[in-house]
């Protein structure tokens, strides 16, 4: 049985964008985001017209709202469902899709940190590590004392 990596390309992509940001939600380092706020709005282009959607992080939580949009947002993500999918399968950096323009942000936090949105969200999530083992191995192991 061959293991399944949550951010394998195959699997990024078969994502809906409802289901990228609910997986960003669940690898939300909540120590990590304790006290910061930001809200982002998000459009991801592709031939179907795109979506929009509303990042809110606060009380430690990632949340969403799809088809919406904030006047007050502190920043606005413009990339392709591409761009999206490659550094979801962390085949692309966000300082690299940044600087290759396939990645636009517009505006800064609204505390006046002179850190990129994206960037501090980035250190806000838990990186996804492969296991070396499987789920019955890492149990038994942790079992034993």
């Amino acid at each position: 049985q061959l293991p399944v990596r949550a951010n394998s390309p195959d699997m990024v992509r078969a994502l809906t964008p409802d289901m990228v940001f609910d997986y960003l939600a669940m690898r939300l380092n909540a120590d990590r985001a304790e006290g910061r706020r930001m809200r982002l709005n998000w459009h991801i282009t592709d031939a179907g017209g795109g979506t929009r959607l509303l990042m809110n992080l606060d009380n430690s939580a990632l949340t969403h709202e799809l088809h919406a949009h904030s006047d007050s947002a502190d920043a606005s993500v413009l990339l392709d469902r591409a761009t999206l999918d490659e550094v979801m399968a962390q085949r692309l950096s966000l300082v690299d899709a940044l600087q290759a323009g396939r990645l636009q942000v517009d505006g800064l936090v609204a505390d006046g940190e002179r850190h990129l949105p994206l960037l501090l969200l980035r250190q806000l999530c838990r990186r996804h590590r492969p296991r070396r083992e499987g789920c019955a191995e890492g149990w038994a192991r942790g079992r034993q004392h």
